[in-house]
């Protein structure tokens, strides 16, 4: 799936283009939008555009083209059209809907803008974040109709039969954000593949929908109580199926930013030191059982006080943003984190084949360090660091961090811009 960030909005009314636009510019400013009041105007943009496009806001009436025909037109392009219209009758919303458009909005109040700019920032996520949604159903129909109306919302989709295949599809994709099971299945019914994926994801972590043609209160409790996090009975109204699969979806991501916000240093956005004695230890202890090297690296800024004192703290932020960006850079490896632990001091701990693989990598650092242009509008800053590397495995990540803090002050004692090892 490409990315694609580009919004085509027809709407012949001037006034309803202007605050619709401007309230999506304010809440989704990544967003870039095209806007048309007819529909000649509207083939046009997308005849020049449409690989550009994600994503359709389309008013049903317009001057060339009073009933409806640009949903027509924009549904044969296979480009994802949502209508927002002051028009409605229970005839049009089933008309419209049955044009596979994602929804049928009426321009009725400030609660339906807001829903509107919801959907968009939803399925633009959805899109350029490649949100995967697993559907486990024995029922092949069945299955296929969720799955397409999932699509249809820009989530990538896979499917499984039953719940023994989609737990391998959930042990081996971690970027799975939303799952949707059927209870009856063989093999492995929705309630075993429920308790099963909550011992590898919390309802914090995925969530987990349930459906059934056979639901009653009983039911959707059990599926509740068993760790689903939302309950579906079929039929549905699709309108009320993207509601649910919406909330729970955006439920995840606003808790991953909590947990986010609460892991990141808010400067420089490296992880900050609870998350080293949090999740850090829990990689320390993974490499151990592993029977892999981890290393812990100590790295403190030569000087630091002084650019704070010579040009200013705004100055010296800029430096230690600068700093964190290459040393996140140096993490690609999934392995190793880059931690700040406070002022101008980090941690690194990083998973090596050997002991002897941290001098090479931690120098590489160094140099790197000394080597970058920082510019300012003080003018460009020179930076080095002291870094001390414990490279012995100890019983605790504490004990190497406090190793390797000791290497750190010989490395001063030393004349700075070094690495001391212990050993």
């Amino acid at each position: 799936m490409t990315s694609s960030k580009t919004l085509l909005f027809v709407e012949d009314s001037k006034f309803f283009r202007n605050v619709i636009e401007r309230n999506i510019r304010k809440e989704l400013p990544d967003i870039e939008i095209l806007t048309a009041g007819t529909y000649k105007a509207a083939q046009e943009l997308i005849d020049k555009h449409k690989n550009d496009i994600f994503l359709s806001l389309l008013d049903l009436n317009l001057p060339d083209a009073p009933d409806g025909e640009i949903v027509d037109f924009v549904v044969e392009q296979k480009i994802p059209a949502v209508v927002f219209s002051a028009s409605y009758t229970e005839d049009i919303r089933d008309r419209v809907l049955s044009q596979n458009v994602l929804d049928y909005v009426v321009k009725d109040s400030p609660a339906s803008l807001d829903y509107i700019t919801n959907l968009i920032r939803r399925v633009h996520r959805n899109r350029n974040r490649n949100i995967s949604a697993l559907v486990v159903d024995d029922a092949r129909t069945a299955r296929k109709y969720v799955a397409d109306l999932l699509r249809l919302y820009q989530f990538n989709v896979l499917e499984a039969a039953d719940g023994v295949e989609a737990l391998e599809i959930i042990k081996s994709n971690n970027n799975i954000k939303l799952v949707i099971t059927d209870y009856n299945m063989p093999n492995m019914d929705g309630f075993k593949l429920i308790k099963e994926s909550r011992r590898i994801y919390s309802r914090e972590e995925l969530s987990i929908i349930g459906i059934s043609s056979s639901g009653s209160g009983t039911l959707s409790a059990r599926f509740i109580k068993i760790g689903a996090n939302d309950f579906i009975n079929k039929p549905f109204l699709r309108e009320e199926f993207f509601c649910r699969v919406c909330q729970n979806v955006d439920a995840i991501e606003h808790i991953e930013a909590l947990v986010d916000a609460s892991s990141k240093d808010f400067m420089t956005g490296l992880y900050n030191r609870r998350y080293l004695f949090d999740t850090g230890v829990k990689m320390f202890e993974t490499m151990i059982r592993g029977k892999s090297q981890p290393v812990v690296a100590v790295l403190d800024l030569d000087f630091f006080k002084k650019v704070n004192d010579t040009h200013g703290h705004e100055v010296g932020d800029l430096v230690l943003k600068h700093i964190s960006t290459l040393l996140n850079d140096e993490m690609r490896r999934g392995t190793d984190i880059a931690v700040r632990l406070g002022g101008e001091e980090f941690c690194i701990l990083a998973q090596m084949q050997s002991s002897g693989d941290a001098a090479p990598f931690f120098e590489k650092i160094r140099t790197s360090i000394e080597a970058a242009t920082i510019e300012t509008l003080a003018g460009d800053i020179p930076v080095t660091a002291s870094i001390g590397v414990c490279n012995e495995t100890k019983e605790t990540l504490e004990d190497m961090i406090t190793a390797a803090d000791a290497m750190v002050y010989k490395a001063k004692e030393g004349g700075r811009n070094q690495v001391c090892i212990t050993g």
